[in-house]
């Protein structure tokens, strides 16, 4: 039976680890632990988003779709993030959990900045963004790249191809 690198409930809400252990809802006490965690597996991440052990490839926390309609191409991002407010209390302890969101968000067409937006805590948990290019051809890269108030970051690309 394959074993995964961190136990399961150090993965992040959704995914499967290797041995098809899958996350679920995930309470604050639980996310504080995390944290805690990671930072003792001497990770790059906090929370587990783009957590990974310093001699690994990261997971990426970015999910980038395209689907190509006559001259237009529908771009959509997903991204795994907790984007927490600061202003929710822990159920258990009482105590504010600290402020955890994406402040800077960019997608570059073939390395040519074409969006970028700043964020802020008024944007839910694992946002979903949807963007229209009219010049997109097949084989264009698509990159999306964030930023957040705690400094971590992600990039992630896509080479548009037919409809996927």
């Amino acid at each position: 039976e394959p074993s995964s690198d961190f136990p399961p409930d150090l993965l992040p809400d959704g995914f499967a680890s290797k041995t098809g252990v899958r996350k679920r809802g995930i309470s604050a006490v639980n996310q504080r632990n995390k944290r805690r965690r990671f930072k003792q597996m001497g990770t790059s991440s906090i929370d587990g988003i783009t957590g990974h052990s310093l001699n690994e490839r990261p997971m990426s926390s970015i999910k980038i779709r395209t689907r190509r309609s006559g001259e237009n191409t529908l771009v959509r991002v997903l991204i795994q993030h907790p984007m927490e407010t600061g202003r929710r209390r822990d159920d258990e302890t009482g105590q504010l959990i600290p402020a955890h969101f994406i402040t800077e968000l960019r997608l570059l067409h073939n390395g040519e900045l074409v969006v970028t937006g700043n964020l802020s805590t008024a944007v839910s948990r694992n946002p979903y963004f949807t963007f229209e290019l009219s010049k997109a051809q097949l084989g264009d890269v698509i990159r999306v790249h964030w930023k957040d108030n705690l400094g971590l970051h992600d990039e992630e690309e896509l080479r548009i191809q037919k409809n996927d």
